[in-house]
């Protein structure tokens, strides 16, 4: 979670910096698009929900585009331990602060781990290649 809480304060400051300046206007929404391999994928997973409180906190309308490349997010397992790197928790938590949000998960065909552990559903769009 370390990494997702650098990652949602890295965001927030770029962000913060952008309003100081009058690079960026809260009144106009704002699309946030992160990107992540691997477990990075899981890392910016984390740090959507971080990232939607920030843009609300700041009173900026927004999206979080979340594409993921070959991230093993796993769904919410059958005990019913709430998995914090399932995309349909952060979906759910993201847009609870009125926040859009959009995943997209790209894995390879072959891909046994993240190939079995993906849905697309609950507002994630999976792509297989190769």
């Amino acid at each position: 979670a370390k990494a997702a809480d650098r990652l949602g304060d890295h965001v927030l400051a770029q962000i913060d910096k952008a309003l100081a300046d009058g690079s960026l206007d809260r009144r106009k929404p704002l699309v946030v698009n992160l990107v992540g391999f691997s477990h990075g994928g899981n890392v910016a997973i984390q740090a959507a929900d971080d990232i939607a409180k920030g843009l609300k906190e700041r009173g900026i309308d927004g999206a979080i585009h979340l594409t993921t490349l070959s991230t093993p997010a796993y769904k919410n397992n059958l005990l019913g331990i709430k998995n914090p790197e399932d995309p349909e928790n952060i979906k759910r938590a993201v847009e609870a602060q009125g926040i859009k949000f959009a995943h997209t998960a790209l894995w390879t065909k072959g891909d046994g781990v993240v190939g079995n552990q993906i849905s697309p559903i609950g507002g994630t769009t999976g792509i297989a290649w190769g």
